[in-house]
């Protein structure tokens, strides 16, 4: 088995921003997963809910400050919002037609693209399931 990530003994606390990260990367994959047709059982539903819940209002409770430290970050951290909300309405049985997907696609782009140039990676592997 391939092991990832620092030693045991290198490794640090995870931080509230970690766990955001995380979950952000999370909804990420479901979110392609129910765009590629993939189904969407009460767990994965569940998931979706969970997730988008917890995204939306951690972005809410950034200060002031945080949150607008510039207008990339901002932006970020508006589209994760946004991509809460879509997973969330399609989670919950809202349709989504030909232009609400083209909308949850290109957000998802656009969030991709950010994580991988704001963590100085060209292809991080998370990106590439689903």
């Amino acid at each position: 088995m391939l092991r990832r990530g620092a030693p045991a003994d290198q490794m640090g606390l995870m931080k509230d921003q970690d766990i955001f990260l995380e979950r952000l990367k999370l909804l990420i994959i479901m979110t392609k997963a129910y765009l590629r047709g993939y189904p969407l059982g009460d767990r994965r539903k569940a998931a979706v809910i969970e997730n988008a819940r917890y995204i939306f209002y951690r972005v809410l409770q950034l200060p002031a400050a945080e949150s607008g430290k510039n207008t990339v970050e901002h932006l970020f951290n508006q589209r994760a919002q946004l991509l809460a909300v879509m997973a969330q309405s399609f989670a919950e049985g809202n349709p989504v037609g030909g232009f609400r997907k083209k909308a949850i696609e290109e957000n998802v782009a656009w969030i991709c693209r950010h994580l991988a140039e704001a963590l100085g990676v060209s292809k991080m592997e998370f990106l590439q399931v689903a």
